[in-house]
């Protein structure tokens, strides 16, 4: 699934992200629902990069309308805060799952 939205309402200092477009309804490739913890990349037309990932995403399909409304949240992650999540992930799960697993046999 994919989706181009426009941002609306959000500064440069907020952790959050709203994107709002009414699009054609053949642009919306696939379902919104699952599209949480997705990337979200921004674009200026020239250059392109990582703005965080979904958190929350809904489409309005209105009958028979050739349009919908696409509304997502986007929490925002640059590369090194999502550099120091995945570090986390590497250190924390492996305990996590061992203390799980003990818990499971005992």
């Amino acid at each position: 699934m994919h989706a181009i939205a426009e941002g609306v309402g959000s500064s440069a200092d907020s952790d959050q992200v709203q994107f709002y477009s009414e699009v054609r309804r053949d642009k919306i490739s696939g379902d919104v629902n699952g599209m949480s913890g997705g990337p979200v990349f921004w674009s200026d037309g020239e250059a392109y990069g990582l703005l965080g990932f979904v958190k929350d995403a809904m489409a309005e399909l209105d009958g028979n309308s050739e349009m919908a409304r696409v509304h997502f949240i986007c929490q925002r992650a640059d590369y090194d805060t999502f550099a120091a999540w995945a570090a986390y992930a590497d250190d924390t799960f492996p305990k996590e799952r061992a203390a799980l697993n003990a818990r499971i046999k005992g």
